[in-house]
């Protein structure tokens, strides 16, 4: 592996195929020997590959800053002359106004490919790559030929560019590489400086490729958090910064130490539970937190023992029944259903009747249920009677004999299930994504759901 990331793994054979291809692409767009490639992009495969690919065909690769402005484009233009540029997305819109400043070059546009080019026309990288060949001989270059321009920092002026031979590459490998750091195949490498810079070219592009080794890349500005989070994730082997970028470390672990002393105690406060939504819990920005849920909920999904517990007390404290009705459905009252055990001769024949029409056509409703059994016109004695039969329902569902669903449809109990088989009944729920559905004693309730359905 030639690059652990990021944003992904690269081998060494796909970085060399893919070198070739560059070095293919800029010959078939007229770049020969001696032309200068100007490379605006960040640490990335593609940095790599264009890099190579121009030196392959003897150009001179020349890499600058990609968060660079319109101004010192110009003169990276003017001073340099190259014969094409390979241009990130993002910096595009600073890039076009200074190519313009004379015949315009053609350009491959790396990133996002469907940016507005503001009517200049640009190559797009896969396509451009993809459409040339991987067979690819080297240029006879001599290690004195120039192989890369690195632009000085402009300090004492405009920035100059440092011409850099090809041979210059092999001896600071081995001399440096090897001989003082001993770099071996085994190792890690990342750079905080990026590779546009001489320090970062060599650590994190020519140094451990000379070697076999793998780099890590970032894509990214530079910022503290970010390259401390990269070291934890590929726990690099060496590692390189200038500084000032260990001293922005100092200042941020003092500035994190300040806010948790002073601040923090006042924005947090101990709660025994929280409830996160799953919508939510898909966008936390916390990757710790946010794989703690994934495995939580993971471990649910293939034992749900835990969720049945504090499902079951958490019932228990509502006061709720949970019985098993209509095709295995679960459901919770806060009456007990129970099937009517008494002797049907010792009841009135309103509640025999009520009883009866309910067991010959299950789910009926209270306004079926009342036509069914009071079938006179409208008459003082059909009122006295429609009253004493709801007096009767409303005895019947209050003692859990009949059970009124939320959708306004009436059934019978089953047998009075043993609290073994309640709790199973709600492991099975749980690890099925069954609907649970609260039935009503006198009015109905709203449902209640475990999982989807």
């Amino acid at each position: 592996m030639a690059i652990a990331g990021e944003p992904r793994e690269v081998t060494y054979a796909g970085l060399a195929a893919l070198s070739s291809r560059v070095g293919s692409a800029l010959l078939a767009q007229g770049v020969t020997r001696g032309d200068r490639v100007l490379i605006l992009l960040p640490d990335s495969a593609e940095f790599i590959a264009a890099f190579f690919g121009a030196a392959k065909i003897g150009a001179i690769a020349v890499p600058v800053n990609p968060f660079a402005r319109t101004a010192d484009y110009i003169h990276y233009i003017e001073n340099s002359a190259p014969r094409a540029a390979i241009v990130y997305s993002e910096a595009l819109e600073e890039f076009l106004p200074a190519s313009s400043e004379r015949a315009q070059m053609p350009i491959v546009l790396v990133g996002d490919e469907e940016i507005e080019t503001g009517g200049v026309t640009c190559a797009k990288w896969r396509a451009w790559t993809g459409a040339s060949s991987e067979r690819l001989a080297p240029a006879e270059t001599s290690p004195h030929d120039p192989a890369f321009f690195l632009y000085t920092s402009g300090s004492g002026g405009k920035p100059k560019a440092a011409v850099h031979r090809h041979a210059d590459m092999l001896v600071t490998s081995q001399g440096f590489a090897r001989g003082v750091l001993d770099l071996h195949k085994e190792d890690v490498t990342f750079s905080v400086s990026k590779l546009f810079f001489a320090y970062g070219l060599g650590n994190g592009m020519y140094f451990p490729l000379s070697v076999g080794a793998r780099t890590v890349l970032n894509p990214e500005r530079t910022k503290v958090d970010r390259v401390i989070e990269m070291v934890t994730r590929y726990r690099p082997t060496v590692f390189f910064a200038v500084p000032t970028f260990y001293a922005a470390v100092l200042r941020a672990a003092e500035a994190e130490r300040d806010f948790r002393t002073n601040y923090l105690p006042g924005l947090i406060r101990s709660v025994e539970e929280v409830t996160i939504g799953g919508v939510f819990s898909r966008r936390l920005p916390d990757q710790v937190l946010n794989r703690t849920l994934e495995d939580a909920w993971a471990r649910e999904c293939r034992s749900p023992s835990n969720m049945m517990q504090e499902l079951a007390a958490r019932f228990r404290e509502a006061r709720l029944h949970v019985f098993r009705h209509r095709r295995g459905m679960l459901f919770a009252s806060s009456i007990r259903p129970r099937p009517f055990a008494g002797e049907r001769a010792g009841v009135s024949p309103t509640v025999n009747a009520i009883l009866e029409a309910i067991g010959t056509k299950p789910a009926i409703n209270r306004k079926e249920l009342f036509e069914k059994l009071i079938m006179d016109p409208p008459s003082e004695d059909a009122e006295s009677r429609k009253l004493g039969l709801a007096s009767d329902l409303h005895w019947l569902i209050s003692e859990g004999y009949i059970i009124e669903f939320n959708d306004g449809s009436l059934d019978l109990p089953r047998a009075k299930p043993k609290p073994k088989e309640v709790e199973m009944a709600v492991v099975q729920a749980a690890d099925q994504n069954l609907a649970l559905v609260a039935a009503s004693t006198s009015r109905p309730l709203s449902e209640l759901e475990i999982g989807g359905s």
